[in-house]
């Protein structure tokens, strides 16, 4: 939490300074953002839970805007490891308050940005246990399939700039860092476990506070 509550507060540290110079700026203050820009995140087509994501962004201001993101997972079956991770569905959900450099211009521009984020994933498990038939040394194995459902949810704050392609297009870039609860819990589990008769290194139940990183490429094009 400690984490978090820093990062909030150093965005909105960089935000008023960021007022207070744009008003006493009168020549800066006409330079304008775009106004809405929709984005395909090339990024997420990497890593364990990829999915296929878009964004919204929309300006509240000459220098902040929102912008709304969604994902929806990718069932790559190329990420399953051993049967751990099958039949993966779900979605990542995020909102980003962003603010952009005072210098910005139509062509490269820095930002920061708060986000909220919320991922939530579902996926299936084959596992073989050894469980007990309910009598002294009586046991037998079993092979099972079950569903896990995972969730990550917290703040982060990105750092990035963007850089013109053409009058419509443009590319991002940008990293982050911040706070997530994780947690995982099995759905359909065996009861009367004995053993595990696999070696395995993914937990089946948990929760964890953790610190987070993101790295994302995004190509946007500009509305208006």
């Amino acid at each position: 939490m400690k984490l978090l509550f820093g990062l909030l507060f150093f965005f909105l540290c960089f935000q008023k300074a960021e007022a207070q110079f744009t008003v006493a700026s009168s020549d800066t203050a006409q330079v304008q953002i775009h106004k809405y820009a929709v984005k395909w995140v090339a990024s997420q087509f990497i890593g364990r839970y990829s999915s296929y994501m878009l964004a919204f962004e929309h300006r509240l201001s000459p220098w902040i805007s929102l912008q709304h993101t969604v994902g929806v997972l990718n069932n790559d079956q190329g990420n399953v490891q051993d049967g751990y991770f099958e039949h993966k569905r779900g979605t990542k959900l995020s909102t980003q308050l962003r603010l952009y450099s005072l210098n910005a211009s139509q062509t490269k521009d820095i930002f920061i940005g708060f986000e909220p984020f919320v991922n939530n994933y579902r996926y299936n498990r084959t596992r073989v246990f050894e469980l007990s038939c309910g009598l002294a040394g009586c046991s037998y194995f079993q092979e099972a399939n079950y569903d896990l459902k995972e969730k990550l949810r917290g703040a982060r704050l990105r750092a990035g700039f963007k850089s013109e392609i053409s009058e419509r297009m443009f590319l991002e870039m940008d990293f982050a860092i911040g706070y997530a609860q994780h947690i995982i819990e099995p759905i359909g589990k065996p009861q009367n476990v004995i053993r595990i008769q696999d070696s395995f290194e993914y937990s089946d139940e948990l929760f964890e506070e953790i610190g987070t990183y993101d790295f994302a490429i995004r190509l946007a094009y500009i509305i208006k």
